[in-house]
């Protein structure tokens, strides 16, 4: 029997990083979009006065740091330490 519970596991652990993945796409697609649709009052509202303040600090942070951690978490990262042997460390 534990046979027949270890299958299901295995199918239920690849079919939440499948679903992982596709939502992570979805957000990714939501940000992008959001981004085209936003950027021209971007400019003219934050670019272009040339005035950096505090709501403006807060505007670039929450904008920007977010799409970069959305888009860093799609970067591969090498899940053993054979990625790592490349470099020579000391």
């Amino acid at each position: 029997m534990s046979d027949y519970t270890d299958v299901q596991d295995d199918i239920f652990d690849a079919n939440w990083d499948e679903l992982m993945n596709q939502c992570s796409a979805a957000m990714l697609a939501l940000f992008v979009y959001d981004f085209l649709i936003t950027f021209d009052d971007e400019v003219n509202l934050f670019w272009l006065p040339r005035r950096l303040n505090g709501p403006s600090i807060l505007f670039l942070l929450n904008r920007y740091l977010a799409q970069t951690v959305q888009i860093y978490g799609w970067m591969p990262m090498p899940t053993t330490s054979e990625g790592y042997d490349r470099f020579d460390w000391p």
